[in-house]
């Protein structure tokens, strides 16, 4: 946001600037909100080893590629039906991806909420496929 410069986040929390809707005028206030995953770049996912690889993307973005190994999840998927994943994925280690990295945040954020071990794929398929 605006005169804030945005921190990359470690394995511990931190909180972040952001926008919340506030009240029933629609007026936009300045608020914060706890990250608690990793933000892992291209070159950090070829040093380490994820037990899932989980693409939140839709299906006609799938065209363009995908990340070897990787389980394709939609996002409103993935909210709609995490009780049952949940316990396929308790204990291990989850990378997440989407085209540009917002909704693999968002991913995330619900994936941790619900006790699971998650990490952000910054950039997304775009940098990936770049190979940046």
């Amino acid at each position: 946001v605006e005169g804030k410069k945005m921190r990359r986040c470690t394995r511990s929390a931190i909180t972040i600037t952001k926008l919340v809707r506030k009240g029933r005028n629609g007026n936009y206030y300045r608020g914060s909100v706890k990250r608690y995953y990793a933000d892992v770049t291209v070159g950090e996912l070829k040093e380490k080893k994820y037990d899932v690889i989980l693409d939140v993307r839709e299906a006609d973005e799938l065209k363009g590629g995908v990340v070897e190994g990787s389980e394709h999840v939609p996002l409103g998927a993935l909210m709609r039906d995490l009780g049952g994943k949940r316990g396929q994925w308790k204990d291990k280690s989850i990378l997440v991806y989407c085209k540009a990295g917002g909704r693999s945040a968002l991913a995330c954020e619900l994936l941790k909420q619900n006790g699971l071990k998650a990490d952000n794929l910054v950039g997304g398929w775009l940098k990936y496929s770049k190979g940046a």
